[in-house]
């Protein structure tokens, strides 16, 4: 049915039409209420659902945007902040150069601890051998009380009381040892306090001893951990974009559909409102033919004619009240229009920004994991490249090192050198007098011992 069909009908329906089953033209205007009423019900309809184009899920998918991606990008913030200090805090002390004086004053502080973990061990171990043996001597108490004369009714026997006596004795010294103990292990610092030189790199010292406190295992896990967490954050970006590029497109199908209901019944308020001012036209027509007087007139047309002018005059009053309520909706129609192009124009931006998030190449999906790639490989190779620089620290180290050991006993190396050969040479003057006096002293002890042996030899012959 073409509009203009639809006009023409709505205009014949919008006539008064007396020649009804009660003869007065009510029947008419009963049916232009229902009409009416029925167009203020699709009016509702239509504002309804505008409400109902609102997405029911939408604070749930906020949530899950803030706890998961969120979340995502905390854990790899912090996992990649932990490798990049450790970085910067070498980065730093060598830059200067304090690497190697920073490691010494960390492993002094890691002997101190491991002295101070020893001598902690050594207390608690010998406290409890101390509370090992009370136990192990309380129970021999309870053992030898049970040792009574007279075949068990009498008392504890003399030995076992002799005893008893000496276990308590020695559970005595256990206890008070025991309490010795606990004091002195209640004495030692819970941390060691050594006096440092380089207080202004505490922050770097401390992520230093960090990275020398992790096993290479440890250091490992904690890199892959960090690819982990950006491969995460990628993967739910991913997804809750899908999640809410749906939910965009489902709003946006409504939205269409909203958008041809309020066309559809915006068209169709306007033909009505063309038609009830065509009606009233043809209708104030007939008003005025009504109020003309026949002269020949009889009594009963004049009222048939009054009555009938009476119900036409409420007809075009109802209608023309229906005029003002069918451009008022026309109106809100169009306002509604409005705001519902500007529904669908944000929509449309709305997909194409979250499309762009796919595609672009800095805030793009695609985009994002390539710089991530790159980010943590920037870490490693700061990381090699720092490596390499502590090998080459270390290596110049000793080489100073081994410098410093050469220019200091070098010279005292040479020195004890010329004094061994002056000392042991046989031809000097000094060892050639001590060569003859030693001479000497070896004639004496032998012809004393040849003597001696003579002695001998005469007596044992005089006894034979």
């Amino acid at each position: 049915m073409t509009a203009a069909e639809k006009h023409n009908a709505m205009v014949q329906a919008l006539l008064f039409n007396d020649k009804d089953s009660e003869n007065d033209g009510s029947g008419s205007l009963k049916q232009f209420i229902q009409f009416n009423q029925l167009l203020q019900q699709e009016h509702k309809q239509i504002a309804q659902k505008i409400t109902a184009v609102s997405d029911t899920e939408v604070f749930s998918e906020l949530n899950s945007v803030h706890d998961e991606t969120f979340n995502a990008l905390i854990s790899f913030e912090t996992k990649v902040t932990e490798l990049t200090d450790m970085v910067d805090a070498i980065y730093a002390l060598r830059m200067q150069g304090k690497t190697y004086d920073v490691l010494r004053e960390i492993a002094k502080v890691k002997e101190a601890e491991f002295k101070l973990a020893s001598q902690r061990a050594e207390l608690e171990q010998e406290r409890e051998s101390l509370t090992n043996a009370v136990k192990d001597k309380t129970r021999q108490i309870a053992v030898l009380e049970q040792d009574l004369t007279l075949f068990g009714f009498g008392v504890i026997s003399r030995a076992s009381r002799e005893k008893i006596a000496l276990l308590k004795i020695e559970i005595l010294d256990h206890n008070e040892a025991i309490v010795t103990l606990a004091q002195q292990i209640a004495n030692l610092p819970n941390e060691v306090t050594i006096e440092t030189n380089w207080a202004e790199y505490t922050e770097q010292k401390t992520k230093l001893r960090e990275l020398l406190a992790l096993s290479p295992l440890q250091h490992k896990e904690r890199h892959k951990a960090l690819i982990n967490a950006a491969q995460d954050f990628i993967r739910k970006s991913e997804e809750r974009l899908n999640r809410i590029t749906k939910h965009i497109e489902t709003m946006g199908s409504q939205i269409n559909s909203l958008s041809e209901a309020n066309v559809n019944m915006s068209e169709f308020y306007a033909i009505v409102n063309a038609a009830t001012k065509e009606a009233n036209i043809q209708n104030e027509t007939l008003r005025l033919s009504l109020q003309s007087v026949e002269p020949l007139e009889a009594e009963h047309e004049r009222d048939a004619r009054e009555r009938r002018k009476e119900n036409l005059t409420l007809h075009i009053k109802s209608l023309a009240e229906s005029a003002q309520h069918s451009q008022a909706v026309v109106a809100e129609l169009a306002e509604l229009g409005d705001k519902i192009k500007s529904m669908q124009q944000a929509n449309i931006e709305q997909i194409a920004n979250t499309r762009q998030l796919y595609n672009s190449s800095k805030l793009g999906i695609a985009g994002l994991a390539s710089q991530l790639s790159t980010a943590v490989q920037a870490v490693s190779s700061a990381a090699l490249g720092e490596a390499s620089k502590m090998a080459g620290l270390s290596l110049a180290q000793m080489q100073k090192l081994s410098d410093s050991i050469w220019q200091k006993e070098g010279g005292c190396l040479a020195q004890l050198s010329q004094q061994s050969e002056a000392e042991f040479n046989p031809l000097s003057p000094e060892n050639v007098m001590d060569s003859k006096v030693e001479l000497k002293k070896l004639d004496a002890a032998l012809l004393g011992s040849t003597k001696g042996l003579l002695s001998r030899s005469d007596l044992l012959t005089q006894e034979y």
